[in-house]
C-alpha cells in the first residue's frame, strides 16, 4: 500500500433496524446519522441528541426528543430546522425560549380574560349597567362555550355556531348584541396584537341570522296613569324604589340615570340635578331642573339616605349600593302592568303627551336628553 495514499473514512447513516437495536450497553452507547444527529441509548430511553457548532465557533448541544416517539426521518427534519436557523445567525436555544413564551401567552390569552381586560379599559366611559349587562351576558351565553379558548384559535365557524344556539335559546336580537359585543372584543384583541382576525366582524348577520323585527318599550295611556300611581303608592315598596319610580315619571329621565344617582350629584336648594357624562347613555352631562314636587320626594328621601353616596341606596345590608337593575321593573310587574308598562314607557307617554299639547319639540328632546340633529341646532342650545 502506498503510505502517502488517504483514505476517505466511509460513513453509513442510521437505518431503523440500527436505531433499534442500539443499546445503553454499547460502547460508545450511541449511534451517529451525521452533521451532529446522533441517538443516545440510555438505561430507559433513547434520545435524539444534536451536536453543532454556532457561527463564532460557540458548541452547543441540543436535546431533541425521545426514540421512537421521535421517528428517525423527523429527526432528520428537526436537524435541518437547526442548521437553517444557525446558517441566518441564531441560537436555536433562543428561538424555542421565543417559541414558548409565545405559546403561553397565546393560551393565556382566552376570550375570558381578554374580554375582561376590554371591560377594565371601558370603566368610566360607559355606564356601569352596560358593563355589568354585557358581563352577564358574556358569562351567560359566551364563556361557557368558547370563553376557555384563546382567541387566536376561534373561528368564525365557532362564533356561527355560538350565535345560532344563542339565536335558538333566546332571539335573534340577543345573537346580534352578543355577535356585535364579540366584534369589539376582537378588535381590542387585534389592537394588544394578541391576534390578526376579527372572526365576529367577518360574519354579516343578515345573511346567518333571522330577520330582526323591533320591539317598541310598552307604555299606557295617559289616562290609565292615576290608576298607576294608586298602585304604587298602596304597594309595599320601600321609599327609595317608589322615589325612583317617581323620578322616572316626573323627569323622564332613564333607569340607569336615577338607579345610580349620587347626592353629589344633586343640588336641592337651587332645584338642579346634574348627571354626569359616565352615568348618560350619550356619554355627556344632562342637567334636570326639579319641580317643586321632586325637590319634596328628594328631601323626604335625603332623611333616610343622605348619609350616604347614592339617593336611591338599596338601604339594608349594602348601604352603599344603588337599587338593583331589576327593581324598579319587579315592581311594576308586581302590580299588575308586566306586558304593559317600562320604566322606559314612561319616556315615551311623556313624549307624546307633551307633543299632544303642543309643547315645543326641542324642549321635549332636551328634556329626554336626545342629542339634537347637527351641531348647529346643538350650538344653539
Amino acid at each position: 500500500m502506498d503510505a502517502g495514499k488517504q483514505y476517505k473514512k466511509v460513513f453509513h447513516p442510521l437505518t431503523d433496524a440500527k436505531c433499534r437495536s442500539v443499546k445503553h450497553t454499547d460502547r460508545p452507547p450511541r449511534a451517529f446519522d451525521g452533521q451532529g444527529l446522533y441517538l443516545e441509548a440510555r438505561k430507559t430511553k433513547k434520545v435524539w441528541m444534536f451536536k453543532t457548532k454556532l457561527k463564532g465557533g460557540k458548541p452547543i448541544l441540543l436535546t431533541l426528543g425521545e426514540y421512537p416517539a421521535i421517528t428517525l426521518s423527523e429527526a432528520r427534519q428537526k436537524r435541518e430546522e437547526l442548521r437553517e436557523q444557525i446558517a441566518k445567525g441564531l441560537d436555536p436555544r433562543q428561538v424555542e425560549k421565543d417559541r414558548i413564551q409565545a405559546e403561553q401567552a397565546r393560551q393565556a390569552s382566552t376570550l375570558e380574560k381578554v374580554t375582561a381586560e376590554w371591560l377594565e379599559v371601558r370603566k368610566g366611559k360607559i355606564q356601569d349597567d352596560t358593563l355589568h349587562s354585557i358581563q352577564r351576558k358574556m358569562e351567560k351565553h359566551v364563556f361557557p362555550v368558547i370563553g376557555s379558548i384563546p382567541v387566536t384559535d376561534i373561528t368564525a365557524r365557532d362564533v356561527l355556531n355560538l350565535l345560532r344556539v344563542i339565536e335558538k335559546q333566546k332571539t335573534a336580537n340577543m345573537a346580534r348584541n352578543v355577535k356585535s359585543i364579540l366584534s369589539r372584543v376582537f378588535s381590542f384583541a387585534i389592537q394588544l396584537g394578541v391576534t390578526d382576525r376579527n372572526p365576529a366582524f367577518d360574519l354579516i348577520t343578515r345573511d346567518v341570522l333571522k330577520r330582526h323585527v323591533t320591539t317598541h318599550h310598552k307604555a299606557i295611556g295617559i289616562d290609565e296613569l292615576p290608576d298607576l300611581l294608586g298602585k304604587i303608592e298602596a304597594d309595599n315598596a320601600s321609599l327609595q324604589v317608589k322615589s325612583a319610580l317617581h323620578m322616572v315619571m316626573m323627569l323622564f329621565m332613564r333607569k340607569g340615570e336615577v338607579r345610580n344617582a349620587e347626592w353629589s350629584h344633586i343640588d336641592l336648594k337651587a332645584g338642579l340635578w346634574a348627571v354626569p357624562a359616565g352615568n348618560t347613555k350619550k356619554d355627556r352631562e344632562q342637567v334636570y331642573p326639579l319641580p317643586r314636587q321632586a325637590v319634596a320626594i328628594l328631601n323626604e328621601l335625603h332623611f333616610y339616605t343622605g348619609a350616604g353616596r347614592y339617593v336611591f341606596s338599596t338601604g339594608k345590608i349594602r348601604k352603599d349600593a344603588p337599587l338593583g337593575a331589576t327593581t324598579i321593573n319587579t315592581v311594576i310587574s308586581r302590580i299588575g302592568y308586566h306586558g304593559k308598562m317600562t320604566p322606559h314607557g314612561f319616556r315615551a307617554l311623556a313624549s307624546s303627551w307633551l307633543d299632544e299639547q303642543g309643547y315645543s319639540r326641542q324642549a321635549v328632546e332636551r328634556q329626554l336628553s336626545h342629542l339634537e340633529q347637527g351641531q348647529t341646532n346643538q350650538a344653539y342650545h
